[in-house]
């Protein structure tokens, strides 16, 4: 067994960094405080950023998930790499070993324990540097921001309108996908069409705004209200699942049935697209539409309802 005397003496060092007069760890060079400085910096404002986006960016918009991570990750990664340079180049470097004493402590070993709790706050540096210690707050303020950011999401009023809303607008004309105006009489009976407005032939369109153009056999028994939305048996429903925003396509034209490929819903055609079958609940929102003197369809006005699966403050 090795003597403990020898087992000391064989240990490696490690540095210590040295100390000014009143025992205090000296800052580790004007380099060292200013790179600490700018992270601590990049951390407060990546905080900052990340309240900005949560309440002014647009939800569902490209790069606004993004622009929150980003934020995000920059606020925590910063605050990180500051640590590790305060802990490298400002906090000595030193060993201690400390042998277990009794769990009642006594007066004497209380103001010792104070004592050394004062020797570490010294040893950090932020009593002789109020630059850094005034950025350590703002970074834990920013932190905190980023804690409530949450919570004030809670009790916000309802979502951006742009949930109740889509591209549709009163007089925009029907066109496919490639962006060619639907006619009446394009459709064969039992025939469907995915259509979009005019001018909204992207992706972010595509996502809310698409919509299904059927033509019902004449003479079909539909309620009062689908057959006033639509023009010469041809109506057009959301193509956007209301279960979780699926597209649906799958038509059944013997039983005028709308069938969505990924969970099964089913949805009556000839009711007001009322869900029959599977996990929908809501039936699809109905696009007024009508044809103007050149014959080409176009939508009388927005879907009369939010389109795709429901929200918390839908209502």
């Amino acid at each position: 067994m090795t003597p403990a005397g020898s087992a000391d003496a064989e240990r490696p060092q490690r540095p210590q960094r040295p100390a000014g007069p009143d025992g205090a760890a000296r800052p580790g060079g004007p380099g060292g405080v200013a790179g600490i400085a700018a992270c601590l910096s990049l951390s407060l404002v990546g905080a900052v950023a990340f309240a900005v986006v949560n309440f002014t960016g647009r939800t569902g918009t490209v790069g606004y998930n993004a622009l929150l991570g980003l934020s995000l990750g920059l606020a925590i990664i910063a605050a990180g790499i500051g640590a590790v340079l305060w802990d490298k180049r400002l906090i000595p470097q030193e060993e201690a070993v400390e042998e277990r004493h009794p769990m009642v402590s006594p007066g004497a070993e209380e103001a010792a324990t104070q004592q050394t709790v004062d020797r570490v706050v010294a040893e950090t540096g932020l009593r002789q540097l109020p630059v850094l210690r005034r950025l350590v707050l703002a970074m834990l303020g920013g932190f905190g921001v980023i804690a409530v950011v949450p919570l004030l999401n809670l009790v916000r009023r309802a979502p951006h309108r742009d949930l109740f809303t889509t591209r549709w607008s009163p007089g925009a004309r029907l066109v496919t996908p490639e962006g060619r105006p639907v006619r009446l009489g394009d459709l064969a009976i039992g025939g469907i069409l995915t259509v979009l407005p005019e001018g909204h032939l992207g992706l972010d369109a595509q996502a809310d705004s698409a919509a299904l153009l059927i033509r019902l056999p004449p003479g079909l028994a539909t309620p009062p209200r689908q057959a006033a939305a639509g023009y010469d048996n041809h109506v057009a429903f959301s193509k956007i699942c209301t279960h979780a925003g699926c597209p649906v396509s799958m038509y059944m034209s013997q039983p005028h049935q709308l069938q969505c490929p990924c969970h099964q819903s089913v949805f009556d055609m000839t009711d007001l697209a009322r869900p029959i079958f599977g996990p929908a609940t809501r039936a699809l929102p109905q696009l007024p539409v009508t044809v103007d003197a050149d014959g080409c369809f176009r939508a009388r006005s927005d879907f009369p309802e939010p389109v795709g699966p429901g929200f918390w403050s839908r209502s």
